[in-house]
């Protein structure tokens, strides 16, 4: 089969409705001019509505960083941005639009995406930048770990560590057990 029956059964028998009619109306003659159409009208659209829905449920994975969260959300911006702003009858104006309209959102998301930890000391905060934000999430995220190790080495926590070396039993030490203090105050013959 050539090219040209090849294009033919596909504008034919694949295709339907708007597409089919959209194809006609074109007045397909090649099969590159086929691949080049479908490309312009269907790819670009598929790859920003993916962009778009990926960018709207963006979150911080577990034990990703809020400096990993924020690059990957600045990237995925980034993506989003070059996606929209690529018809060149776009003004600098419309695209300036667009690029503030992008970095409001990605804003807005990365603060609801972190982890609920840090969520709600930097959404208080009322940044109005991204490079702020995940500046102010990546402090947090240092006290926070600090605080929860420091917690962990707590003298309760240390002192379920000791054993007793006169009854054996853990949290306390020889010269306070109770079972030698018992034993000298009640001395059984």
């Amino acid at each position: 089969m050539d090219k040209h029956e090849l294009l033919v059964a596909i504008l034919y028998t694949k295709l339907k409705g708007r597409a089919l009619s959209r194809f006609e109306a074109i007045k397909i003659t090649s099969f590159e001019q086929f691949i080049k159409e479908i490309e312009n009208n269907y790819m670009l659209r598929y790859e920003l509505s993916q962009l778009q829905i990926e960018f709207n449920q963006l979150r911080q994975r577990a034990g990703e960083s809020a400096q990993a969260f924020g690059d990957r959300a600045d990237i995925l911006a980034t993506d989003l941005y070059e996606a929209l702003s690529e018809d060149p009858s776009y003004t600098i104006g419309q695209k300036r639009g667009i690029w503030d309209s992008i970095q409001k959102q990605v804003l807005y998301i990365y603060q609801n995406g972190l982890h609920s930890h840090l969520q709600t000391i930097v959404r208080s905060r009322n940044y109005s930048t991204l490079s702020e934000a995940i500046a102010e999430a990546t402090t947090e995220e240092t006290v926070w770990k600090y605080t929860k190790r420091e917690k962990s080495y707590s003298p309760f926590n240390r002192r379920a560590s000791i054993n007793c070396q006169k009854c054996g039993k853990i949290g306390h030490t020889r010269r306070n057990c109770k079972n030698s203090r018992s034993a000298n105050r009640f001395s059984l013959p």
